[in-house]
């Protein structure tokens, strides 16, 4: 089964709202993942929020994604290469409001591994939406995080009960490919 390891909102907007030391597990695990998943060839996503009145759920912090701000940023020196997919949206589902069904068809995806921030919101949508469209879908423990610490667990049992797996970094690492 092909695999695709799927990074969710590592930028600036959602990043600096995280504790530091969630913001240093997250950033070194992703990077590891990262690496994991080029060895094995399989594809990299990369998926932002990208705040737009118009057509985003209001949000207080929406201020923070403007198009072409620093929020918009990937933090810690992670950066697409050519092949990356790239997505950006306005909703905190990354199927929602992009292409990224067809990019994953395209490539012939059957298998998420899923990382990045935050937990409770684009993270746990994000799998919810990918296994209803019938995708493998496998949240990373220690490769996930939030800024509100008190809802990373629970979001990770809704996870793990209902819309996928919730797996070690080893057990991603394994998955790739």
């Amino acid at each position: 089964m092909k695999s695709a390891l799927m990074v969710i909102d590592m930028q600036h907007g959602t990043y600096d709202a995280v504790n530091a030391a969630t913001q240093r597990r997250v950033l070194r695990n992703v990077k590891l993942l990262e690496s994991a998943a080029r060895k094995a060839g399989s594809p990299v996503v990369w998926a932002t929020y990208v705040y737009n009145p118009r057509n985003s759920p209001r949000v207080e912090w929406g201020r923070y994604l403007l198009p072409d701000r620093q929020g918009t940023k990937l933090v810690g020196g992670l950066k697409p290469i050519k092949g990356d997919l790239k997505v950006e949206r306005s909703a905190y589902d990354c199927f929602q409001k992009s292409n990224l069904q067809a990019k994953l068809a395209k490539s012939g995806v059957k298998r998420l591994i899923i990382c990045g921030l935050n937990t409770e919101q684009c993270v746990l949508t994000t799998a919810q939406h990918a296994y209803d469209a019938c995708y493998d879908v496998n949240v990373v423990r220690d490769a996930v995080g939030t800024c509100a610490p008190e809802l990373h667990g629970p979001a990770l049992k809704m996870i793990g009960e209902y819309f996928g797996k919730v797996v070690s970094m080893s057990q991603a690492r394994g998955l790739m490919g």
